[in-house]
């Protein structure tokens, strides 16, 4: 028959990036769940040939992180643009530009399966530190 429509029989629930959709419990359907990526996301990832140039966003995507986790990237230094921002005022590195980078640089990244561990625990080191500090300050932490 195939998969059961999204309908009243079945729950949607969004990550930001992707929305998940199953059946709800107790409807007597399978209880596996499916992605519904992004279409913007799904257009990048069936292009035959990618852009020489991707943006943070493509970037993101084509990785499998989340746009606000390229920063942190960058920081680290496990991501490199191919461009230098410069500051308004002087000929200091700045973030005053958009941050291109190479989609041969991306596409060995996504490939390298040590490099993408490296970069997961980077990102999951950065949120540990960040929720602690949060935490320590008597903030919320988002959990």
């Amino acid at each position: 028959m195939g998969e059961p429509a999204l309908d009243t029989v079945t729950e949607k629930r969004s990550c930001g990036k992707h929305s998940l959709a199953g059946p709800l419990p107790g409807s007597g359907k399978p209880k596996n769940r499916w992605c519904i990526m992004n279409p913007d996301t799904r257009n990048l990832l069936t292009l035959r040939t990618l852009p020489a140039r991707l943006s943070a966003r493509q970037t993101a995507d084509l990785l499998g992180f989340q746009e606000h986790d390229i920063p942190v990237l960058l920081r680290l230094g496990l991501l490199k643009p191919l461009n230098h921002p410069r500051k308004r005022d002087g000929d200091n590195r700045g973030d005053n530009s958009v941050k291109m980078f190479a989609e041969v640089e991306v596409r060995a990244r996504r490939e390298n399966v040590d490099w993408l561990a490296r970069a997961t625990r980077a990102i999951g080191d950065n949120w540990a530190k960040k929720n602690a500090r949060r935490k320590a300050e008597g903030a919320p932490t988002g959990d």
